[in-house]
């Protein structure tokens, strides 16, 4: 298998969190994967698609676990509430009636 397919994550300089992933030999901080994971799940869900919900589970928790790891507990509030709202989206979605969930 050629190398440059290859991707190999490590810690950061306190072992605290994954600090970058290297792709061909360049690094890429792991804030951008999960930010165009994020634009992937809007996308997603302008094409009407269940699965952006989904997708914004996973970045919301992600950057909830972050803001928490760094203090910022208003933020890391902010991304709970998305969150759950993620999961509101997700249930309100699969019964067929999309966007009518009741309040």
């Amino acid at each position: 298998m050629s190398n440059k397919y290859l991707l190999a994550v490590g810690a950061g300089d306190g072992g605290d969190f994954i600090s970058g992933v290297s792709v061909c030999g360049g690094v890429m901080h792991w804030t951008w994967l999960v930010t165009t994971a994020a634009i992937v799940g809007t996308v997603a869900n302008v094409w009407r698609k269940r699965w952006g919900f989904a997708v914004w589970m996973v970045t919301d928790l992600v950057w909830c676990v972050r803001d928490l790891m760094i203090g910022e507990n208003a933020q890391a509030f902010l991304m709970a509430v998305y969150f759950g709202l993620g999961v509101w989206g997700f249930m309100a979605w699969g019964d067929g009636d999309a966007g009518k969930a009741d309040l």
